[in-house]
């Protein structure tokens, strides 16, 4: 506020203030685009990705194929390198091989539950911050457009 004349009188036009608010209104939509840009773009990502990921998954059942057969080879090993019969040792790898999948198998199912809750709470945060800044900007813009009247 400045005195002029003898009067107060307040610097700042209404017209600025519903210009800031519009302002506001654009920069929020503008992010809410920029998270659709995102979303496109990881979708493009993801189409580029398909033949590495096919690759990938080949590869994978491929060792799928020869990990059977490195336990015969560890088992038919460790019945050579002990007293033990082929069926003990193919039994004792069996079981250690079953532990260790198991104890993988714990630990990715624990990482992706970690994984996707994080971006599920990501999204709605993003979502109720946009909503409520939304309204905070629209309710000051209508505010300045009634003290216009007054």
């Amino acid at each position: 506020m400045s005195t002029t004349n003898g009067k107060r009188v307040h610097e700042e036009p209404t017209s600025m203030r519903r210009n800031i608010g519009e302002l506001g209104s654009d920069l929020i939509g503008l992010a809410e685009l920029q998270v659709q840009l995102l979303g496109l773009d990881s979708k493009e990502a993801m189409q580029k990705a398909m033949l590495p990921i096919s690759l990938l998954v080949l590869a994978l059942g491929i060792l799928v194929g020869a990990f059977p057969l490195a336990l015969i080879a560890l088992a038919w090993w460790l019945a050579m390198a002990t007293d033990l019969t082929q069926a003990a040792a193919g039994g004792i790898v069996a079981v250690a091989a079953a532990v260790v999948a198991i104890v993988l198998i714990l630990a990715a199912v624990k990482g992706l539950k970690k994984s996707t809750l994080i971006l599920d709470r990501s999204r709605y945060e993003l979502r109720n911050n946009i909503q409520w800044i939304k309204q905070v900007l629209s309710s000051k813009n209508k505010q300045a457009q009634c003290s216009d009247y007054y």
